[in-house]
């Protein structure tokens, strides 16, 4: 199995097909990471339904993951229970107390926004510009509640087919400030601020917005940032018609600068008018042309 940095592992899952955990009964385990694996679930009472509306994330039985896997949770859960917004994934339970520590989310239909991406099926900029926009507006509403997320990505993020977007995955989630994580770095380097991957300063919520800038721009672009960056490329915007008021804004939200770049507050207003402005372009329906889910 495949966890989703690619890294292949051959170990067996920390729990088994029907085992129940605390409320929940666990049917499928459908993503093996280094730390903690990720089962569909059920309410425990609803043996025998087709059913699994739930995912539990749990910790690994790997005696050398545990640690890292319990710290993970429990910035997640605790992240997800002070920040509450409908394009932020939402805590319905946490045991991280139990003998495996777990937490549970609600199945969300739709694909990683990098599927999305990934796909020759390519979105109209007012469509860009709303994805790039609940993704700011669930950011807002980490950052308001005093936490930062530290991984945004295009996998981090999922695209129903009506094109709502929900940013996933708060387990490299801190708060601001927090002084016990910042001399470490667990992001992607593809979309991690400079201050992060340099070690010039701990990561701020301008940390999270410089990550959505390049998930914007890889958007934009048509294709997945340098490592390491580069600066914005004017003349493929050009290319691709990107309007100089949208190009600025991409500017400013990839700012080396840490304080150059706009807050997530900020960056909901701004991108709001851009989308008005834009509205001449063709709005076309998200279709279903992409490989849905099992």
């Amino acid at each position: 199995m495949t966890d989703r940095t690619g890294v292949t592992t051959d170990r067996v899952p920390s729990a088994k097909r029907n085992q129940c955990v605390g409320i929940w009964r666990l049917l499928e385990c459908f993503h093996q990471g280094p730390w903690t694996d990720l089962f569909y679930a059920q309410p425990a009472e609803a043996a025998g339904s087709p059913r699994a509306d739930y995912v539990v994330k749990m910790v690994t039985d790997s005696i050398d993951a545990q640690l890292e896997g319990q710290l993970q949770l429990r910035q997640e859960a605790t992240s997800a229970k002070a920040a509450s917004h409908p394009n932020l994934i939402a805590l319905l339970d946490a045991r991280l107390s139990a003998p495996r520590p777990y937490v549970v989310f609600p199945r969300l239909d739709g694909q990683p926004l990098s599927t999305w991406l990934g796909s020759k099926y390519s979105q109209p900029l007012p469509v860009g510009l709303w994805w790039i926009r609940q993704a700011a507006q669930a950011l807002q509403a980490l950052h308001q509640s005093g936490w930062i997320h530290g991984d945004v990505k295009p996998d981090n993020m999922l695209v129903s087919l009506s094109g709502h977007l929900t940013v996933i995955d708060l387990g490299l989630s801190m708060r601001e400030g927090d002084t016990l994580q910042a001399d470490r770095f667990q992001g992607t380097p593809a979309y991690a601020a400079p201050e992060q991957i340099q070690g010039k300063g701990r990561a701020t919520s301008q940390s999270d917005i410089y990550s959505l800038g390049m998930v914007f721009q890889q958007m934009l672009c048509r294709n997945k940032p340098a490592v390491p960056a580069k600066p914005l490329n004017r003349q493929l915007l050009q290319k691709f018609q990107v309007p100089e008021s949208v190009v600025g804004m991409l500017e400013e939200m990839t700012s080396p600068t840490a304080t150059d770049r706009p807050t997530a507050a900020q960056l909901v207003d701004r991108i709001f008018k851009l989308e008005i402005e834009t509205l001449g372009t063709h709005i076309q329906p998200l279709d279903d042309t992409l490989p849905q889910a099992a």
